[in-house]
């Protein structure tokens, strides 16, 4: 592989993992987010069944996150090896797993938010 294609995926696969790590950070926020409104904001919050789905969507979104970070990791040592190209072709499942939940997440963490203040107010 010549060395500029090396900089080009090595440069790559560093953004990709970057971009997990901070998808892992929101998630776990938002997490947290969630624990400070069910327990200090919300006296009778309505639509409860948003709760578990937010939930899981971020636990799965962070744990997914996670293991996509470490397979960006490996691909990046198999990547200086030329041996990138076959292990490279099994990230996107991850990867949109991970996105996928996160977004359903933040979503339902955002309607259920919105429609409570909105009922409280």
């Amino acid at each position: 592989m010549p060395q500029e294609n090396e900089d080009r995926v090595l440069e790559s696969l560093k953004l990709d993992h970057e971009s997990f790590k901070h998808l892992t950070t929101v998630s776990t926020g938002s997490i947290l987010i969630l624990a400070a409104f069910l327990e200090k904001l919300l006296k009778a919050p309505e639509l409860k069944w948003l709760i578990p789905l937010t939930f899981f969507a971020l636990i799965v979104a962070a744990y997914t996150s996670v293991v996509q970070m470490f397979q960006i990791s490996h691909a990046g040592v198999l990547a200086v090896h030329g041996t990138g190209d076959r292990r490279r072709r099994k990230f996107p499942l991850v990867a949109l797993l991970s996105c996928g939940c996160f977004f359903l997440g933040m979503l339902s963490l955002s309607i259920f938010v919105t429609w409570n203040f909105y009922r409280s107010a």
